[in-house]
């Protein structure tokens, strides 16, 4: 395909069949959906009448084949109520469509709550072959199998790719309904939803398309009703001219579903991180083609943006947020089968997971009201004045404009969830470039500041949200360009009277999303992550006005923002650094998620404290920094950074200098292995660590390139201590922090001497490397003596062990060496 021909998009005529369909219903009557056969039953009688020739197959473990057309009894007893057998109800199935001669236009309905006994083998085996098989499945609470469905999914369906791979009855989610009326609500409308798509289509004959953005290849066959793309400005549909759609809300709405079920179910089987990425790209482009855009969007106040959201369809960004998952190597086969079917739902029907809000429920319901109504008597109480502060280039407001709007307090009664709080609330802040990861979403301080905008300074998170990508791009000369994918508001002292704004939860809420992207999540040092991240980038900058400038700007909203209430952590860690920089201590009653969080809080406070009491903290920042990216390095490979040494070589004389005393004379001594290796076991136990020949010589540059795709590179903890020290990180220090990192929790890094001195590092490091020495050592001649006892022809010491005082078996020796080694060093 020519990528440099963009697309359009047409909406292929869908010529209703005034026929009915076939259809087969697969019914799971084990003992779990005994509280729900009712509406099963009195569901299922309304959705035959849609087809001419419905059949039920029940299934526990034994099946049940109804007469077709035949009702289903609300009495579950009468079908099973036992446990699970997917297999024998597909099997039934093939059977089934194989006796009825069924080779084309069928659907097939599984309606299940739970997992079950499924052999895929076993249903493919006599599996017959219909054309326009269309395969839905309707999933009972979070129990639904979905991986065993999907797999049924790619088995059976060969029909419109457009129709939904399963529909969700969410038996969790009453709130405040009575249960049986919630629960006969629930069933009718999935069952409506699935009686809603049992017409059949048909194929049409049709000038070559791509079904997909992302296809290689074209296609003249397609199903009625679809969407499909063309580089020509026109195609032929059974012989009608189509003229492409123009972009709309609508149009854009049902692509961004349409390819995200597809490229949800093809992750399945493949990696679709280019799918996903073609794909978000074609949404962004047509919706940069929609005129609409930004005139309409500059004068709003918040409480307009909240009523016009109320009215519009806001799963875009559901679907956007998806599609970014899935650029990230991200598959359904990660996830447990409720999470899968979550994500599957998302993609199923338009309109109606909006008051959901799946993917944005930061907080409950009650404590988001709880957080509003705070909020509104702050604002009511509370009045900013003036009209100061910076402006979005987007919308031309400050932030204190944004709260001084009239109708503030009405936009806040009537907004009813988290997403739309962040998506019509603005943050005025400077433009960043952030690098964020599937850590990132429930982690902010794992962000990475990729650059700061320069030019094109002030921005709002509502008119980056509203692009489609969440990003926004500006020309900057040369062809070169700023991105800008992230907010980060900057406060001084004059600033102070929006205090009460930015300690807001509403405030947190916010900030939460524009960091994480997630708002699953609420977290109130969001924004004090986003403030350490950009300190951190700002520290391994030139040194220049600009950046002296932004980090004023940095302490002083830190000071605003989060001194007050930080201020027992940062007496504690300014009085015992190392006990406060570990990720959690109950007895210090500190968390520290980040080692970052200190430098945002000692930058803050440099000017008031001593040069000691910096370096102090500094020097176990470094310390902390680096036992946390090597934490999970093997104990071996990490003392071997110090180590110089042929080892093979060596242990391979060492095991023949043993081996070789056992000559043909000596072993007629013994009676049975176990002797010799008992005394092999003896021998071992005298080696001293002088006997190894071993070189201490720290491997400075594997070391560093340990550090290297981590956040905190060697150059960048230079530039830190260069920051607060005025002077280079010492050689020494960094030797002894990698060392120090064997210890891999971190509480175990606090409570641990850290050894400074030399000549003591050398001891320990010789130490461990003895032990494991000794380990290999003693597993080489243990295996290399019954070679050489067989060789000698002495194979009846390996036959029956004589249980004598003494002799203990080779394995037995092995765990007690790794018992001695993890004794001796504390691990």
């Amino acid at each position: 395909m020519d990528q440099q021909v963009q697309l359009n998009y047409f909406k292929l005529p869908f010529n209703k069949n005034e026929e009915k369909g076939m259809l087969i219903v697969i019914l799971d009557c084990s003992g779990s959906m005994f509280s729900y056969w009712k509406y099963v039953a009195e569901y299922y009688n309304e959705l035959k009448k849609k087809a001419y020739l419905s059949i039920a197959i029940t299934f526990d473990t034994n099946v049940k084949v109804l007469q077709p057309n035949e009702n289903i009894s609300p009495n579950i007893k009468q079908y099973g109520g036992g446990c699970t057998n997917i297999t024998c109800a597909f099997v039934a199935l093939n059977q089934e469509i194989i006796r009825q001669k069924i080779t084309s236009d069928l659907t097939v309905v599984f309606v299940s709550d739970g997992q079950g006994d499924y052999d895929e083998r076993a249903i493919k085996q006599n599996m017959p072959n219909v054309g326009n098989l269309n395969f839905i499945c309707v999933g009972v609470g979070n129990e639904f199998p979905t991986h065993i469905s999907m797999s049924l999914r790619s088995l059976y369906h060969t029909g419109n790719l457009q129709i939904p791979p399963v529909f969700i009855v969410d038996v969790n989610d009453q709130k405040n309904q009575n249960r049986e009326q919630y629960l006969n609500q629930i069933f009718q409308e999935e069952f409506e939803s699935v009686g809603n798509i049992l017409v059949p289509r048909k194929q049409c004959e049709i000038t070559p398309v791509l079904c997909f953005p992302w296809d290689q290849e074209k296609t003249t066959n397609v199903w009625c009703g679809v969407w499909v793309a063309s580089q020509e400005d026109e195609i032929t549909c059974d012989g009608t001219l189509i003229k492409p759609q123009n972009p709309s809300d609508g149009m854009i709405l049902e692509l961004a579903s349409y390819w995200l079920q597809n490229i949800q179910l093809l992750s399945l089987k493949v990696k679709v991180k280019q799918e996903a990425q073609k794909a978000l790209s074609e949404l962004e482009r047509l919706s940069n083609l929609i005129s609409k855009f930004q005139n309409q969007k500059k004068q709003k106040t918040f409480a307009q943006r909240v009523q016009e959201s109320q009215s519009q369809n806001t799963e875009l960004s559901d679907f956007v947020a998806e599609l970014k998952l899935f650029t990230q190597d991200f598959s359904l086969n990660q996830l447990s089968d409720k999470d899968a079917a979550d994500r599957l739902k998302i993609g199923t029907k338009i309109g109606k997971y909006h008051n959901k809000a799946l993917k944005f429920a930061g907080l409950s319901t009650e404590d988001f009201q709880k957080a509003k109504n705070k909020f509104i008597e702050c604002l009511k109480q509370h009045k900013f004045l003036g009209d100061d502060g910076d402006r979005s280039i987007m919308t031309l407001q400050s932030q204190k404009e944004i709260l001084q709007e009239e109708d503030l307090i009405q936009g806040l009664e009537n907004c009813t969830s988290q997403y739309q709080l962040v998506t019509t609330f603005p943050i005025i802040g400077y433009g960043l470039q952030v690098r964020r990861s599937n850590a990132s979403m429930i982690d902010p301080y794992k962000i990475e500041i990729v650059s700061l905008v320069r030019i094109h300074k002030f921005l709002d998170s509502v008119s980056l949200i509203e692009n489609l990508e969440h990003e926004l791009r500006f020309s900057i000369g040369n062809g070169e360009e700023e991105v800008v994918n992230c907010i980060l508001p900057l406060y001084t002292q004059k600033n102070k009277d929006l205090k009460p704004f930015f300690r807001s939860l509403l405030f947190h809420t916010i900030m939460t999303f524009i960091v994480c992207e997630n708002a699953d999540v609420c977290f109130e040092y969001s924004y004090a992550a986003l403030l350490a991240n950009t300190l951190y980038y700002l520290i391994g900058q030139p040194k220049s006005e600009w950046t002296k400038e932004m980090i004023s700007l940095i302490n002083e909203s830190y000071c605003l923002a989060y001194e007050a209430q930080d201020k027992n952590f940062t007496e504690k860690l300014i009085n015992n650094p190392i006990q406060t920089l570990v990720d959690f201590n109950k007895d210090q009653e500190t968390q520290c998620q980040d080692t970052i969080k200190a430098l945002l809080i000692l930058s803050a406070q440099k000017d008031k404290l001593q040069q000691q009491q910096i370096k102090d903290v500094i020097d176990r920042f470094i310390i902390e920094t680096i036992g946390r990216n090597l934490k999970d390095m093997n104990l071996e490979d990490h003392i071997n950074l110090f180590i110089n040494l042929d080892e093979p070589q060596i242990l391979n004389d060492m095991s023949q200098r043993i081996i070789n005393q056992y000559d043909h004379l000596k072993l007629q001594e013994y009676k049975h292995i176990s002797a010799i290796t008992s005394e092999i076991y003896n021998y071992v136990q005298t080696l001293n660590v002088e006997d190894w020949q071993i070189q201490i010589t720290f491997k400075n540059k594997q070391a560093i390139k340990l550090l290297q795709n981590t956040r905190f590179r060697y150059e960048n903890m230079q530039n830190v201590y260069e920051y607060f020290l005025n002077e280079e990180l010492k050689q020494k220090l960094f030797i002894a922090a990698i060392f120090h990192a064997r210890y891999q929790k971190s509480t175990q890094r606090a409570n641990n001497q850290f050894i400074f001195d030399f000549d003591q590092l050398t001891k320990e490091i010789l130490k461990i490397k003895h032990q494991f020495l000794i380990e290999k050592l003693l597993r080489k001649c243990s295996f290399e003596i019954r070679n050489h006892v067989e060789k000698k022809g002495f194979q009846h010491l390996l036959l029956q062990p004589l249980f004598k005082k003494g002799y203990v078996e080779d394995e037995v020796l092995i765990e007690l060496m790794i018992w001695l080694r993890t004794e001796n060093q504390g691990f």
